[in-house]
């Protein structure tokens, strides 16, 4: 899994092989980065299966690279350890959800692989929020797809809007607002705009107009840096997902089947 919770555990898998063969009985070593922050270091011997495996244990540490090298061969795959994480095929986040039951009572269903906001009373508005505090190392990263152009995003204190994000583009748009750098930045549409308030701390899907929808997948929270310590564990597995072949280290994620951001791999 590349997106995880704390206490949730990834494994990683290093491939060593040589024109499609596996190479055994070889030193492959890794390094585990948040940003230009070296976590941990290892290294282990490949298998007989050309293998080495490492699990990685959520923190709500950030974004993590994780490098394997071999000789001048390398390899980085990167995993969001998050805060929270809505992966929208299942309930089990609701949680972090407040569905408006006032004046503007709002719907959340699941399914085909995105959550919907849509309103309990057609024609009126429908939100729901979460409440992720204030703090400048936080990044909020998601896919949406509004049904129509009064539909949002909005960046609040508390109920109060600070901020509204609109024209999306056909589809789903990437929307990455980082609060590090006070921005807000549609890299579908390849728009960013700055965040005019640091008081911040919630944010709203907002089904506006007549009967509109809002779709949204892949949402989470992580932070941009952190200070836990991540230990790691080895082990030997040959329960992998998928190989590439040639000269290469091949990473290959164990993903589960809700998980739809793909484990990063390159040729090199």
């Amino acid at each position: 899994k590349n997106v995880i919770e704390s206490d949730e555990t990834s494994t990683i898998t290093a491939k060593l092989t040589d024109t499609g063969a596996v190479v055994s009985g070889k030193t492959i070593s890794y390094t585990i980065r948040q940003g230009a922050t070296v976590i941990d270091t290892g290294t282990d011997t490949t298998d007989s299966n050309g293998e080495i495996e490492i699990e990685y244990t959520g923190t709500s540490a950030g974004k993590i690279n994780i490098i394997f090298t071999y000789d001048t061969l390398t390899e980085t795959t990167t995993i969001y350890d998050t805060i929270n994480y809505d992966n929208a095929t299942t309930i089990d986040h609701n949680d972090i959800w407040t569905i408006n039951t006032g004046s503007y009572p709002a719907i959340l269903t699941r399914g085909n692989g995105y959550s919907t906001v849509q309103q309990q009373t057609p024609g009126t508005r429908g939100f729901i929020n979460h409440q992720f505090g204030v703090n400048t190392n936080k990044i909020i990263e998601f896919y949406i797809q509004t049904t129509g152009s009064n539909s949002r995003v909005s960046l609040r204190e508390n109920g109060i809007v600070k901020q509204n994000i609109t024209n999306f583009s056909n589809g789903f748009n990437h929307i990455i607002i980082d609060f590090n750098n006070n921005t807000v930045t549609n890299t579908t549409t390849g728009t960013t705009t700055t965040i005019s308030s640091t008081a911040v701390n919630r944010i709203y899907f907002e089904a506006n107009g007549n009967n509109e929808k809002v779709y949204f997948k892949n949402f989470m929270v992580y932070s941009v840096s952190g200070s836990t310590k991540i230990t790691t564990s080895l082990s030997i597995s040959s329960d992998k997902s998928q190989y590439y072949t040639d000269e290469s280290i091949v990473l290959t994620g164990i993903l589960s089947d809700e998980d739809s951001l793909p484990v990063q791999n390159a040729y090199l």
